[in-house]
């Protein structure tokens, strides 16, 4: 019955649900995906993908039949909250402290920066989060080159710790003293590491 389905669903999504059955391309198809909350035996709210078609309409096009599967995502949804949780922390005490994080695909040469290495650099986040590594060097002031690349040739061949302090040149033209560290955590998928 649909009181009954209207009963057990999240208020917040019974307009989601009703502007889905209802929109062209639901019509054109008569199928539709949607993730919704429905109240569980429990009554504890579930994280539900709800899937259906219509099978059959009345004279006015009404949806008359619907069929459908639901499938429970409440434990995929509770990590992705929780992942997204972790990272706004992670985000505001990286702010708060001033720090950066990046990530380097040796493969492509490729950094990944978060917000902080911008910010820290004073330079636009790059499109993509991603610097060639050269450009990242080209930062580096000329004194402190050598020590950073031998450190870095280090980190790889050795499978240390990276732990530098060298001069930047932001863009404005400024210069910081700056320390970076890092661990390799993996070389390739194929060692297993």
């Amino acid at each position: 019955e649909q009181s009954f389905f209207n009963g057990r669903v999240h208020p917040d999504d019974l307009e989601k649900i009703e502007r889905s059955l209802y929109n062209e391309k639901f019509e054109d198809n008569g199928g539709f995906e949607l993730l919704i909350r429905v109240k569980g035996k429990d009554n504890e709210w579930r994280w539900v993908l709800d899937r259906g078609k219509i099978i059959e309409r009345d004279k006015n096009g009404q949806p008359l039949l619907i069929y459908g599967t639901h499938i429970d995502l409440t434990e995929y949804k509770e990590k992705e909250m929780a992942i997204l949780n972790a990272n706004l922390k992670y985000e505001l005490a990286a702010t708060t402290a001033k720090t950066g994080v990046w990530e380097w695909d040796m493969v492509s040469d490729n950094l990944v920066w978060d917000k902080g290495m911008a910010s820290i650099h004073e330079r636009e986040l790059p499109e993509n989060n991603h610097i060639n590594i050269s450009d990242w060097l080209s930062y580096v002031q000329p004194d402190y080159k050598g020590e950073l690349t031998r450190n870095l040739e280090s980190l790889v061949s050795n499978r240390g710790i990276f732990d530098v302090e060298y001069e930047i040149e932001t863009e404005s033209g400024g210069i910081k003293r700056v320390r970076s560290t890092a661990k390799i955590f993996r070389i390739s998928d194929e060692e297993g590491d």
